[in-house]
């Protein structure tokens, strides 16, 4: 569904609204959608704690089961940290992103849906100047992704725009 607002186009994607208007894109998420990221984030330092008090305790540790605990807990932590690091340097924070500095939009379509509800989505990746990139999920309803991207082109026409 397309809400208009003043000079601006509004369209709905999973978790809230985007929003386009003659030089920005504004990307309004719903607020469970932080409250979710906290947990996230501090069950991923609970997991390096647990780790890292196992690595003072490593003479110790006897037993296969042990041993797997221990692997298991460094091999998260390792990809916990990758992934903070990755989510620092590559993903773009700010919900707001200006339209001239888009390079490329890649749309990801989930081919396994054949029927569309209210649940189905369309994988969007915006990437900018400067080699960040945001992902968001547009609703497949209302036919929005033909719009959107026809509303994105006018705005910047430099815009390479590939479907996966």
């Amino acid at each position: 569904m397309i809400y208009s607002l003043k000079n601006s186009k509004s369209f709905k994607i999973t978790n809230g609204f985007l929003i386009i208007n003659n030089s920005y894109l504004k990307i309004k998420y719903r607020k469970g959608k932080y409250a979710l990221d906290v947990l996230k984030f501090f069950g991923s330092i609970s997991l390096i704690a647990l780790f890292l008090d196992k690595l003072k305790d490593y003479e110790n540790i006897i037993g296969v089961y042990e041993n797997a605990k221990f692997w298991f807990f460094a091999l998260a932590s390792v990809s916990l940290i990758y992934l903070f690091f990755e989510f620092i340097f590559r993903k773009k924070w700010i919900n707001t992103l200006e339209i001239n500095d888009l390079l490329k939009v890649e749309i990801g379509h989930n081919k396994r849906e054949e029927n569309i509800d209210e649940d189905s989505k369309i994988e969007i990746t915006f990437y900018t100047n400067n080699g960040k990139q945001k992902s968001i999920e547009l609703k497949k309803q209302h036919n929005q992704l033909n719009q959107f991207l026809e509303i994105l082109q006018k705005r910047n026409t430099r815009i390479k725009i590939e479907q996966l």
